[in-house]
C-alpha cells in the first residue's frame, strides 16, 4: 500500500513562546535505566526550550524519584509528579493533565528516542494537522547486546513517510498498538481509560491508540525517526505475559470494542484482534489452559464469539499469524462447517464452495536422516492444514521402484507432538512416520504418496528446521558404500551403490565448494580421519552432560573407560575447565566445542548425553553445523539427568528429542513415554541411570532435612551464554521467596527440630545460586546446605516438582512436596504447568504454604523421619532396579547394539 499524497490540509504555526511537545514518562522502580532515557531526551534536535518533560514517579521504592528530580533541574521545562502507586495509566493521565505542549509524546523509562523524534514528528504533524489525529514512527527492538532485531511487519506496509488509510488494502493490517506515537493535546484531554479486572495493565496502549484512530481511520507515519525499545527482563509485563493474567483483560477489551459496532466490525478492528491473538498463541499466552472442563470451555467461548465477527480473509491474510494458527482460528469459529476436497491435483479446505486453502501436495517433513548397517532411517512428520478437518482415514505410502518392479507399503502413522506447531497447545493434526529402508533391496527410487480414504494425493518432501539437512551436501548422503539423493520439493529418494573411490571424489568436490577456507580444511581433515578409522575399525563413543555439570554422561564414561573392548571413548567437558580436580587423571577428556570435540563429533558411532537439548551435546553452532551434517551419523543415547515428570510433550517427545534410545529407570516412564510422548518400547533402555550406582541406598541417614525447591523461569533473566542473571527485586517480592523464608523462620519448625533432634539445610537450584545470600537463618539448626550434597545423609527431603525428588524415592526417604508459589507454577508462568504424576498422588504429603509444610515436616519427624506407610509401599515398587549395576546394564545393551560393529 502506498502512502496518501502529502496534502497540506492545515499547517500549524507555533507561537515563539509555545511548547511544541510534551514528553510523558511514567516511572516505577527504573533507576538503572533512567540515565539512558534522559540522555536521549537531552540529545533532541528540537531546542530544549520548545518541549517539556513530565515525569510521574508512581510510588517507586528505589532511587528513581531523586534521579527524576535531578534531571528536571537540567531542563528549562520539566515537571516531576510524585504519587502513590496507581499503575501506568493513572500516571500517564496525571502527566497529560499538566501537559502544555501542542503534541504529546510517550516514552517508557527503560526506552529512548532517536535525536530527531520530537522535531521530525512534530513537523510532519504540523503539515497534516487536520488530516490525522495520531502520528507514529518506527519502533526498533534492541537486545541486551545492543543488536537491532527485525522491524515489525507493519513497516513492510508503511514504507514511506505519509498518511495511511486504515480502511482498505494492506492498511487494515497496520495495527498500531505501541506508544511510539504522537497525539494532539486536545481539550478535553486524551486519557488512558483501560479497564483491568485483575490489576494487570497490558492493553492500555492499544486501547488509547485505537480510540484516537477510530474517528478518522487514518494514521500518519514519519519514517525518519525511531523509538528504541530495549529488551528488559525486569519489566512487569515480562513476568505476567501469560493467559492467566491476560485472557480476561484481552477478551473484555475486545468485547467492549466490538460492541461499538452493531453491524460489521471494521476490518482494521478485526485485524487488531487477530494481531493480538496471533502473537499470544505463539508466546503460549492466549488460551485459558489454567482452567479445565466447563470453566475452560466457557472462557474459550468468549474468544469464539469474537472470532465469529472476523472475516475469513482477515484471518488467512494477516501477516502476524502463523500459517497453521490461521486455520486453527477458523476452525474455532466454525467447528464442523469446513470440508476437505482431495484428488490427484492436491487438497483444499472449503467453506461451502469458497476455497480457504489449497495446495498441490501434502508435506512429508524430514527431520532426521541416518544411514546405518545398509539401512536408511528417517524420522518424518506428515502435515497439511486440511488434516484437522478430514474425518476419514489418512495414510501415507512408500513406493519402492527397482529393476525387479514396484512395491508399495503403508507407513505407520502416530500422533505427533508437532501438532503443537509454534506453540505448546495442540492447534493442528500432524502425524509422525518413521521410515526404515533396506538399501540393498531398494536400489533405484523410493517415492511417497498419501491417501485420504481411497483418494491418492501427491506428497512433497521438505526439510525440518532443526534437522540441519536442508543444505546437507545438496540433499546428498553417503555412508557405508551407499549414496542417497533427496532433492528438495520432490517426492522421491534415489538410492545407489558407490565405490570408495567414487565417495572420495564426491567428498573432495563438495569440500572444494565450501566458501570458508577453515571449514574446507576441517572437512578434509575429517575425511582423512574417517579413512584412518575405517582401517583401525575402532568405534568412537563421545559422552557429554549439560553445561557445568558432571552427570550421567560422566559417570557412564568412567564406567565404560574401564572396559578394554576396542572402543575409543571421549568425554567432552561442557563448561568445565580441564584443570578441574574432578577430571584429574582421567584420559580422554576434551574441551567442549574445541577442535577435537568437533572432529570426534563427526566421527562418533555413539553419542551419550544426559541433556537432550541440542546445545548440550552438539559440537557446532547452527550455521557451522550445516557444513558438517553429512558427517554426523552417530546413534544418540539420551541418558536423562533424572526421572522426568513435568508434562512437556513439546520438548521431550520422540519427534522432538530425535534420539535413538532413551534410558529409563521406572515402569512409570515406560508407560508415560509410550502413551504420551510418541516413544516405542524398543526406543527405551530400562537399565536405570548410572548415577544411581553412586548412591548407597543401604546407608542409614543422619537426622537431617534437606529443603531443595526447584527454580522458576519467571524469577530469572533470559538464558545467555554465561547462564541466567538474577532479578533481585522480583525475587524478593515473590511468593516463592516469602514462603520459603517463612518456612525457615517458622517458630514451630524450630521447636520441632530441637524436640526431635533434627537439622534443616536449604539447597537452592544452581539457577538460583545468585540468591543464596538473600535468605537469612535465625536458628542454629537451620542453615545453608554445602555446595556438594550427599543425598544419602538426609532422612527427609522437602521439594516441589523437581526430578531431583526421585533420588529420594530411590532412597526410600520421607518426602514432602511444597510449592510456595502454586499460582505461578500452575498458571503457565513457568516452562510447564502440569505434572505427569499429580502431586496429590505422589510419594508424600503436598503443601501449598509454609504452615502446611511445617505441619507435614513435624509429622515426619515424629515418625523418626521415615516415610508413612502408603508412600513407603509405592517407593518399594517404583524403580526397575535397586542395585549398583545400572551402568553395567547400559554398557551391555550398547555393546550388543553396536551400529558399526
Amino acid at each position: 500500500m502506498d502512502a496518501c499524497d502529502w496534502m497540506v490540509m492545515e499547517t500549524v504555526h507555533h507561537d515563539d513562546n509555545a511548547l511544541v511537545a510534551s514528553v510523558i514518562i511514567p516511572v516505577y522502580n527504573k533507576e538503572k535505566f533512567l540515565a539512558r532515557c534522559f540522555d536521549s531526551l537531552k540529545a533532541q534536535t528540537l531546542p530544549l526550550e520548545k518541549f517539556e518533560v513530565v515525569l510521574v514517579d508512581d510510588g517507586s521504592s528505589d532511587d528513581s524519584l531523586r534521579l527524576c528530580q535531578e534531571f528536571a533541574r537540567e531542563l528549562p521545562h520539566a515537571t516531576v509528579i510524585a504519587k502513590e502507586n496507581g499503575g501506568v495509566s493513572a500516571a500517564r493521565n496525571d502527566a497529560i493533565a499538566q501537559a502544555q505542549g501542542t503534541y504529546l509524546f510517550f516514552v517508557d523509562p527503560d526506552d529512548g528516542l532517536s535525536p530527531n523524534v520530537l522535531e521530525h514528528v512534530s513537523t510532519f504533524f504540523d503539515a497534516h494537522f487536520s488530516e490525522v489525529d495520531l502520528v507514529t514512527y518506527p519502533i526498533i527492538s534492541i537486545d541486551e547486546k545492543g543488536r537491532h532485531r527485525a522491524l515489525h511487519y507493519r513497516y513492510d506496509i508503511m514504507k514511506t513517510t505519509g498518511v495511511y488509510d486504515l480502511t482498505s488494502g494492506d492498511g487494515i493490517y497496520i495495527c498500531q498498538t505501541t506508544v511510539n506515537v504522537c497525539v494532539k493535546n486536545t481539550t478535553p484531554k486524551p486519557r488512558f481509560d483501560f479497564v483491568s479486572h485483575n490489576g494487570v495493565e497490558f492493553h492500555e496502549d492499544q486501547q488509547f491508540i485505537t480510540d484516537i484512530l477510530l474517528p478518522k481511520m487514518k494514521i500518519g507515519y514519519c519514517k525518519d525517526a525511531a523509538y528504541y525499545w530495549y529488551d528488559n527482563d525486569e519489566s512487569v509485563t515480562s513476568q505476567r505475559k501469560t493467559a492467566y493474567y491476560l485472557f480476561d483483560n484481552t477478551m473484555f477489551m475486545y468485547e467492549q470494542l466490538f460492541a461499538r459496532f452493531q453491524d460489521a466490525v471494521p476490518q482494521y478492528v478485526q485485524s487488531l484482534l487477530v494481531n493480538d491473538i496471533g502473537w499470544k498463541l505463539r508466546q503460549n499466552a492466549l488460551l485459558p489452559t489454567y482452567l479445565a472442563g466447563e470453566a475452560y470451555e466457557k472462557e474459550l467461548g468468549r474468544l469464539v464469539a469474537l472470532l465469529k465477527r472476523v472475516d475469513d480473509e482477515v484471518l488467512i491474510n494477516h501477516p502476524n499469524v502463523h500459517e497453521y494458527h490461521r486455520y486453527y482460528f477458523i476452525n474455532l469459529k466454525d467447528t464442523g462447517k469446513l470440508s476437505v476436497l482431495a484428488n490427484e491435483n492436491g487438497v483444499a479446505l472449503l467453506r461451502g464452495e469458497k476455497v480457504l486453502y489449497e495446495n498441490e501436495t501434502i508435506e512429508l517433513l524430514v527431520m532426521r536422516v541416518r544411514i546405518r548397517h545398509g539401512r536408511l532411517k528417517m524420522m518424518t512428520v506428515v502435515k497439511s492444514p486440511v488434516l484437522p478437518n478430514f474425518e476419514g482415514d489418512v495414510s501415507v505410502w512408500m513406493r519402492t521402484t527397482t529393476s525387479e518392479g514396484e512395491h508399495e507399503e503403508p507407513l505407520v502413522l502416530t500422533d505427533s507432538s508437532r501438532s503443537r506447531i509454534a506453540t505448546k497447545d495442540v492447534v493442528s493434526r500432524f502425524f509422525d512416520a518413521r521410515i526404515d529402508i533396506d538399501l540393498a533391496r531398494s536400489t533405484g527410487q523410493v517415492s511417497f504418496f498419501a491417501k485420504l480414504d481411497d483418494v491418492v494425493v501427491p506428497i512433497r518432501l521438505a526439510f525440518g528446521i532443526n534437522a540441519e539437512i536442508a543444505e546437507a551436501l545438496d540433499g546428498t548422503w553417503f555412508a557405508d558404500g551407499w549414496l542417497v539423493r533427496m532433492q528438495h520439493e520432490l517426492p522421491h529418494i534415489s538410492v545407489s551403490r558407490i565405490s570408495k573411490k567414487e565417495e572420495r571424489k564426491m567428498r573432495t568436490a563438495m569440500n572444494l565448494r565450501v566458501k570458508s577456507k577453515a571449514v574446507m580444511l576441517t572437512r578434509f581433515a575429517v575425511d582423512a580421519a574417517l579413512a584412518r578409522k575405517r582401517k583401525s575399525k575402532r568405534p568412537i563413543w563421545v559422552y557429554t552432560d549439560s553445561a557445568r555439570s558432571l552427570d550421567n554422561g560422566w559417570k557412564q564414561f568412567l564406567h565404560d573407560q574401564k572396559k578394554h573392548d576396542g572402543v575409543s571413548r571421549y568425554y567432552a567437558a561442557n563448561g568445565i575447565d580441564l584443570a578441574d580436580p574432578r577430571l584429574k587423571g582421567v584420559d580422554g577428556v576434551v574441551p567442549f566445542h574445541g577442535k577435537r570435540h568437533k572432529m570426534l563429533f563427526c566421527l562418533a558411532d555413539k553419542l551419550l548425553c544426559s541433556d537432550i537439548d541440542r546445545g548440550s551435546y552438539h559440537a557446532f553452532g547452527m550455521k557451522l553445523a550445516r557444513s558438517f551434517v553429512n558427517y554426523f551419523n552417530a546413534e544418540i543415547i539420551y541418558l536423562q539427568h533424572g526421572v522426568l515428570w513435568a508434562h512437556m510433550p513439546w520438548y521431550y517427545s520422540y519427534d522432538r528429542t530425535l534420539c535413538d534410545f532413551e534410558v529409563i529407570s521406572t515402569p512409570f516412564e515406560n508407560k508415560n513415554l509410550c502413551q504420551n510422548y510418541g516413544f516405542a518400547e524398543s526406543d527405551l533402555i530400562p537399565c536405570g541411570m548410572t548415577r544411581y550406582d553412586y548412591i548407597d541406598a543401604a546407608k542409614q541417614p543422619e537426622r537431617k532435612i534437606l529443603v531443595c525447591p526447584s527454580w522458576r523461569s519467571y524469577l530469572v533473566g533470559k538464558l545467555k551464554k554465561n547462564g541466567r542473571s538474577g532479578l533481585k527485586q522480583r525475587f524478593l517480592s515473590s511468593d516463592y521467596y516469602k514462603e520459603v523464608q517463612a518456612l525457615l523462620s517458622n517458630p514451630k519448625l524450630q521447636q520441632a527440630l530441637e524436640t526431635h533432634d533434627f537439622e534443616l539445610e536449604l539447597k537452592l537450584h544452581p539457577q538460583f545460586k545468585m540468591y543464596e545470600d538473600l535468605f537469612h537463618f535465625e536458628h542454629d539448626r537451620v542453615k545453608l546446605a554445602p555446595t556438594q550434597v550427599d543425598e544419602t545423609e538426609y532422612a527427609i527431603v522437602l521439594t516441589d516438582y523437581s526430578s531431583y525428588s526421585f533420588d529420594f524415592v530411590y532412597l526410600k526417604r520421607g518426602i514432602i512436596y511444597f510449592i510456595p508459589d502454586p499460582e505461578f507454577v500452575f498458571n503457565g508462568s513457568n516452562h510447564y504447568s502440569q505434572l505427569d504424576i499429580p502431586l496429590d498422588n505422589a510419594f508424600g504429603e503436598y503443601a501449598e504454604n509454609a504452615d502446611e509444610a511445617v505441619d507435614a515436616l513435624v509429622r515426619l519427624m515424629e515418625h523418626d523421619g521415615k516415610p508413612l506407610a502408603p508412600y513407603r509401599e509405592k517407593m518399594e515398587r517404583f524403580f526397575y532396579h535397586y542395585d549398583d549395576h545400572q551402568g553395567d546394564r547400559l554398557y551391555e545393551f550398547l555393546t550388543k547394539n553396536r551400529t558399526f560393529s
